[in-house]
């Protein structure tokens, strides 16, 4: 059963609290016109729906930092958010660092009935869904890690890797209510993001779906004969077919275009099915999203790439 969790845009409305302090006690000073800054200086400016951090190109005083799309000769968009942020951003990958338990309160606002959570350090990961009076209506705990047993060997000697992305499904989200999110562990904690919003589905995975990387890693041999490697991130690919009822196409067009340059939340097998689930699960983009009318059924083609 493949899905697509539409996540809903983070504002200052929802953000009722975190542990997370905002401004960072080192490098998200807040801008000051008067102040002179150096270049290799960094700043935060922190506005309504506005917690971007910029690094000077240049010395400069009285040139105020200008966030992406637009241009500065004097600052660069970092293209981040403040640490409190981070995590909420779902198109970079800067993390959100804090100590243990690092928690979130957050009032939606919309209807919602998925949670996903990605490249955390926490050991364990709780949701707590609450509604308009306060009293829980979803709670659940999950482990951010575990190791795949096969046979004796396996279990005495395979290593726990962490789990890429973990989706909580099936909530009954009310707009009334909030969310809290905890992470516990050992230590400072880092987390890439977290993100809520509604489910799609999309139809049944068919065979022979394609689970690939794209690696940016430098690898090259000199003319003496050296080699070069020099690791950098590779970002996951899915090309997969669909087979879906027809009565579903008015939704799954609707999010195509919802999710035109938009990440979401893109998994092609049901989480019971843990071999499958991790290959055909990503935060990403979609570059291909072709439609096929068949009389009964729709054949989809789906070429996805992560962020």
């Amino acid at each position: 059963m493949a899905k697509v969790l539409i996540p809903e845009v983070i504002t200052d409305a929802m953000m009722t609290a975190s542990s997370i302090a905002e401004p960072a006690a080192s490098g998200e000073d807040a801008y000051n016109p008067a102040t002179p800054y150096t270049a290799g200086a960094t700043v935060s400016v922190i506005d309504t729906d506005q917690h971007d951090v910029f690094v000077a190109i240049q010395d400069t005083t009285g040139n105020a930092p200008v966030p992406l799309p637009g241009e500065s000769a004097y600052w660069l968009h970092l293209y981040r958010r403040t640490n409190r942020f981070n995590m909420w951003e779902l198109k970079t990958n800067y993390v959100t660092s804090g100590t243990s338990p690092v928690t979130y309160t957050l009032t939606p606002g919309v209807r919602f009935d998925s949670f996903a959570l990605g490249g955390t350090t926490a050991d364990f990961a709780t949701l707590r869904v609450k509604d308009f009076a306060s009293n829980i209506i979803f709670e659940e705990t999950k482990e951010t890690r575990r190791r795949p047993v096969v046979d004796y060997y396996d279990y005495f000697y395979m290593p726990f890797y962490d789990i890429p992305i973990l989706i909580w499904e099936d909530i009954p989200g009310p707009s009334t209510g909030t969310i809290e999110l905890e992470l516990t562990g050992s230590g400072a904690l880092d987390t890439q993001f977290a993100c809520f919003g509604t489910s799609v589905y999309l139809g049944a995975l068919q065979y022979d779906g394609l689970d690939d990387v794209e690696n940016f890693s430098l690898i090259e041999r000199r003319d003496t004969g050296e080699i070069v490697l020099l690791p950098k991130k590779s970002v996951p690919v899915n090309d997969i077919q669909l087979l879906v009822d027809r009565e579903y196409l008015q939704s799954i067009r609707s999010a195509r275009e919802r999710l035109n340059a938009a990440v979401g939340i893109w998994y092609g097998v049901d989480q019971d099915v843990p071999d499958y689930h991790e290959p055909f699960l990503m935060r990403g983009l979609y570059r291909e999203f072709k439609i096929n009318a068949k009389p009964r059924e729709a054949h989809i083609k789906l070429l996805l790439k992560g962020v």
